[in-house]
């Protein structure tokens, strides 16, 4: 009789408390299609060219040819930013269809500087694997006035994103094509050139920053210096690097 009791005591319990069934896995989207990429980028352009337009509606952008070219292209890639900005915020979706974009048609025109402004905006955001999937299939030498190396290595908080370093390889290991794997090979060259590394090819380059990177990684923090090195007093790449032993950037005054 007890037994019955605790039976039927459980299959209370069980009903008022039902166990919640596994969600189901994430829907992956997917790759776009060609025709469905240019639609992607078309689109954005067209709200860029209605910002743009408003802008000299307002009087803010005078009519050219007045406008100084610097002052044009500031206007038009602050414009862009914000609307990659927009399209990404809070929405992750946005982020990897644009994304998915700019990496099969980011080569010239619009599409250029879109791209540009995609990989700030997945490196800002440490939207990690985008960003890793992108810089394998596109991978421009510069960002608007950033260098690759400067941006995912240095301009970063690196609790946005960390271990940059690793991003940089990742992304080099998984490109295939050779344009991408010589900007970022060029990109840790210049970065790490400090710890005069041997090697045998550039594959084997990328291998060992990898090794270095994570038995030393604990040791060294980004250099605020490297920020600076086209601007300040002249660099030495060969005793300098994107990372510098900690309290560096304290001892010269970086912080």
């Amino acid at each position: 009789m007890r037994t019955i009791l605790l039976v039927a005591a459980v299959g209370v319990a069980t009903a008022a408390f039902p166990v919640r069934a596994a969600a189901p896995p994430a829907r992956v989207a997917p790759p776009l299609t060609t025709k469905e990429a240019a639609k992607v980028l078309a689109d954005l352009e067209q709200e860029f060219k209605k910002r743009i337009d408003a802008l000299y509606a307002e009087g803010t952008l005078p009519v050219a040819p007045n406008t100084p070219g610097n002052q044009l292209e500031h206007y038009e890639i602050n414009t862009i930013g914000q609307l990659v900005c927009d399209r990404f915020r809070n929405n992750r979706a946005a982020r990897r269809e644009l994304a998915e974009a700019v990496a099969l048609l980011g080569d010239e025109g619009f599409g250029y500087f879109a791209l540009q402004e995609v990989i700030c905006q997945l490196t800002y955001k440490g939207e990690r694997e985008l960003l890793v999937s992108l810089l394998s299939r596109r991978c421009p030498q510069r960002m608007h006035s950033l260098e690759l190396d400067v941006l995912v290595l240095v301009l970063v908080q690196p609790d946005c994103l960390p271990d940059g370093t690793l991003v940089l390889c990742d992304a080099y290991e998984r490109s295939r094509g050779d344009a991408a794997k010589k900007t970022i090979y060029f990109a840790l060259e210049r970065a790490f050139r400090f710890l005069h590394i041997k090697s045998t090819s550039d594959d084997d380059y990328v291998v060992q920053i990898r090794q270095w990177y994570r038995e030393n990684r604990a040791d060294y923090e980004r250099s605020l210096g490297y920020l600076y090195h086209l601007r300040g007093p002249k660099f030495d790449f060969e005793t300098d690097g994107a990372l510098v032993v900690k309290g560096t950037n304290r001892r010269r005054g970086w912080e």
